[in-house]
Order: structure tokens, then sequence, then C-alpha cells
């Protein structure tokens, strides 16, 4: 997002946030994008809670309101675990299908804010910075 929209989508997030209530979300299941075989982003799986539906589709809106495209790709709720780098071969993945099909965790979080994240690519991981932290309606 250029620098002279970024008040404006910390404001559509603060007003996405407002107008939904806290939520619990189901953390469970491995996973990756596009497959495990060859991930680029590995995840844990999030159970679409309608209070996250909600908040998803508040912030869509209030981003187009801004003039920003809509989302064409299906909501997947997910917690990102890592990216993989480049260069990487679908043996080295192996145990991580392994480890994925015996992966057992489920856990409940309590859902307060609606975070506006910025990442900062680097060489071997990336830095993510909180720009926005916007506590949903109580």
């Amino acid at each position: 997002v250029p620098e002279v929209r970024l008040e404006g989508v910390k404001d559509a997030v603060t007003h996405a946030a407002l107008q939904s209530e806290p939520f619990e979300m189901t953390i469970h299941g491995l996973g990756g994008f596009p497959n495990l075989k060859r991930p680029r982003v590995v995840w844990m799986g999030v159970s679409a809670h309608s209070g996250m539906t909600d908040v998803y589709e508040q912030t869509e809106q209030a981003m187009v309101q801004l003039g920003f495209d809509p989302e064409d790709r299906a909501f997947q709720p997910h917690v990102t675990l890592g990216r993989t780098p480049g260069g990487t071969t679908a043996a080295q993945f192996a145990p991580l299908q392994e480890m994925a099909r015996n992966f057992d965790y489920d856990a409940r979080v309590r859902v307060m804010t609606l975070d506006l994240m910025q990442s900062h690519p680097g060489r071997s991981s990336a830095r993510y910075e909180c720009m926005r932290a916007a506590t949903l309606k109580r």
C-alpha cells in the first residue's frame, strides 16, 4: 500500500473492528500453500467462526470503499508458521508430510483485536510490524 494511503487503511481497519464482536477461533491441523509436497507457506488451520467471517467481511467492505479491489480468492483463515526458501525439493518436505499426518493439536484462542501487519522481507526471514491494533467492539 502506498504510504499516502496508509492512514486511510488504518482507519478502515479500526472502523471494521468497531463493527465486529470479539470471538473464539479454533486452531488445528497442519498444511501448506499450495500443498505440503512443496509448500511456499506452512500453516495451521483455523476454523472459520462466524465472528471471524464478520471481521473479514467488514474489513473487505471498508477496503473496497477506499478503492481497493475485493479479494477474488476464497477466504482461508490460517496461522502462518513460516515460509520456505526457494530451491527446495519435494523430497526435503517428506518429513513434514509425515508429521502433518500425525499432527494432533487443537486450541481455542479468544480474538479481541484486528491487527494490521506490515511485513519486511529479509534474506533469511521476514520481520513483521504491527501498524494498527484495533480493538473489536465490546
